[in-house]
């Protein structure tokens, strides 16, 4: 009896041969499994960060129709706008006013950048925000930016913080830094979309020489 368990366990263990094969099965499988799950990844971060978007611009219109129709940036402080808020350093002021809003901080945040979110509004900061303000958009103007993601770049430029006039002979991208040369747009009738660079022909069909400031943080 002794022996014949000894043959049996014998014959159940795998030989060096085949161990060495299912170790390269399985190494095959992840590398094949990797390049996937980071573009699975990519993706849903695209997705999110859209969605931040989509919220940011609703918020702007909520705020709109209790304002006539204007946004933050054309209303003054003494009525809850960031009116008088025009300094680079101040891009934060914008989303302070639409607190009641947005509800949370955390969605000023794309979740590809690096910056952290504010524990609260009145802790908030332009190092805790992932996304301009087109200061010119308007509620009435579907065509005009209002927000999307900052790290854009314009005639081939990368633009850091600051004040930025955009026009119809702009060209605007986006850098490698989030969703792999991607980027999402807010537009001012709260519309995103996503897109690898900017159609000018999308955003100023009938702007003519309309100029939009766009404040980066």
């Amino acid at each position: 009896m002794k022996t014949s368990h000894a043959k049996t366990n014998e014959r159940q263990a795998l030989t060096l041969l085949e161990v060495v094969i299912v170790v390269a099965t399985i190494l095959v499988a992840v590398s094949l499994l990797l390049p996937f799950l980071a573009r699975s990844k990519t993706t849903a971060t695209h997705v999110s960060c859209s969605n931040n978007l989509k919220q940011i611009g609703l918020a702007f219109r909520i705020f709109s129709t209790d304002s006539t129709d204007n946004f933050p940036m054309q209303v003054s402080t003494n009525r809850g706008g960031s009116g008088e808020f025009g300094l680079p350093s101040e891009v934060f002021r914008h989303f302070q006013a639409l607190s009641n809003e947005l509800g949370t901080p955390i969605i000023l945040v794309c979740p590809q950048d690096r910056r952290i979110g504010a524990p609260g509004f009145d802790h908030l900061a332009n190092s805790n925000i992932s996304y301009f303000v087109g200061l010119n958009a308007q509620a009435a103007r579907p065509d005009v930016m209002l927000s999307g993601d900052s790290n854009l770049t314009t005639n081939e430029v990368a633009i850091h913080s600051g004040l930025f006039p955009i026009t119809t002979q702009t060209r605007i991208a986006f850098t490698r830094e989030r969703h792999a040369a991607n980027g999402n747009i807010c537009m001012g009738d709260g519309s995103v979309n996503s897109l690898s660079g900017w159609n000018q022909r999308k955003v100023f069909p009938n702007t003519n020489s309309f100029t939009n400031w766009l404040a980066v943080p």
